[in-house]
């Protein structure tokens, strides 16, 4: 697996091998031994950049949360992964327990262009929290009709001022949390943004799409992540089951590459080695996240890189205790390997 293996450079950041651990919610925590062993064993196990689960902007006030996440960091660089965090903003203020959206939604109101403001602000304070807590790249959770998705989404986003309207404008949200990401971590510090290219739920079209992704790079996105799906659709998109083939979103990924320069992530049940490299070889994409396979296995890159690919815990693509766990706010686990995820009963 020559291109599987070998190292990319993203900005000022060398990562080893191409291989990512994408965010995926555990229901965990963030502070708890559990989530160190957790991350820790995926590091060890080999992957290049492990990025942890999406975390709402604003729990980055907490100092308890910041010594967490430090620590998390540092359990990922003594495996030997580079570590990243993902940031999102979940359109819920902690003040007045309020639900907020683009447009009036039947569980969210519209939100005041002061509150959007708040929120692109906030994005900037929590990025460079986390590059206080020792992150090597940090990211934008744009994807599966949350927060950040839903402005660029025309179905989700009917509003008629500078954040909603034309394609522009739509963009104005994403493009604004990352001028204030920027402004707060510096010129050289890597930032990465995830949207999902096509939602399968209305949303944008796929050339809509490939202009956001022009419009990132040259808001000085450095790494973008190409995914899939809306957390409404019920045919799991987003997370595909075993019926679906193998490298079911590279396609996408491919498109988007075609438009920008920077390196692009693919994703979508790629499950083994050779359809992970097939995806790098043929040009679809420069890294490829491997999330529930990783989960399964841990161990997934050092076996395919010793030759003992035949050792792999194979993952089944069946949702069942990871995906479907993760929606009911339950921690997740796996049916295949009932070890996964209990790193720290092992430690």
């Amino acid at each position: 697996m020559p291109l599987l293996f070998s190292p990319l450079t993203i900005k000022t950041l060398r990562v080893k091998n191409r291989i990512v651990m994408p965010p995926m919610v555990t229901n965990y925590g963030l502070e708890t031994d559990r989530a160190r062993a957790y991350y820790g064993a995926r590091a060890r196990g080999g992957a290049g950049l492990v990025i942890v689960e999406a975390t709402p902007t604003w729990r980055l006030k907490n100092p308890d949360l910041r010594e967490g996440l430090r620590l998390l960091a540092e359990t990922i660089h003594a495996g030997g992964a580079a570590a990243g965090l993902q940031l999102v903003e979940m359109g819920y203020l902690p003040k007045t327990q309020e639900m907020i959206a683009p447009s009036d939604s039947g569980f969210a109101r519209a939100a005041r262009v002061e509150e959007i403001e708040a929120a692109i602000a906030q994005f900037g304070v929590a990025a460079a929290k986390a590059r206080e807590a020792g992150f090597d790249i940090v990211g934008v959770h744009g994807a599966r009709g949350y927060f950040t998705s839903q402005f660029f989404s025309p179905g989700a986003n009917r509003r008629e001022d500078a954040y909603g309207g034309d394609l522009q404008r739509r963009m104005a949200f994403g493009l604004g949390v990352i001028g204030a990401m920027r402004a707060a971590v510096g010129p050289d510090f890597p930032l990465t943004f995830r949207f999902s290219a096509l939602e399968y739920y209305g949303g944008p079209t796929l050339r809509e799409s490939a202009a956001l992704a022009r419009a990132l790079e040259a808001a000085s996105v450095d790494l973008i992540d190409v995914c899939a799906g809306h957390m409404m659709e019920r045919r799991l998109f987003s997370s595909p089951t075993r019926n679906m083939p193998m490298g079911t979103h590279a396609h996408l990924a491919a498109a988007v590459k075609r438009e920008v320069s920077v390196p692009v992530i693919a994703v979508g049940r790629i499950n083994t080695p050779e359809v992970a490299e097939r995806i790098l070889a043929s040009g679809q994409a420069d890294l490829v996240a491997i999330g529930r396979q990783l989960f399964c296995d841990a161990d997934w890159p050092r076996k395919v890189q010793e030759g003992r690919a035949d050792e792999i815990i194979a993952c089944k693509s069946c949702n069942k205790g990871c995906a479907m766990n993760a929606g009911k706010g339950q921690p997740i686990y796996c049916i295949t390997n009932p070890l996964a995820g209990r790193e720290y009963e092992q430690a």
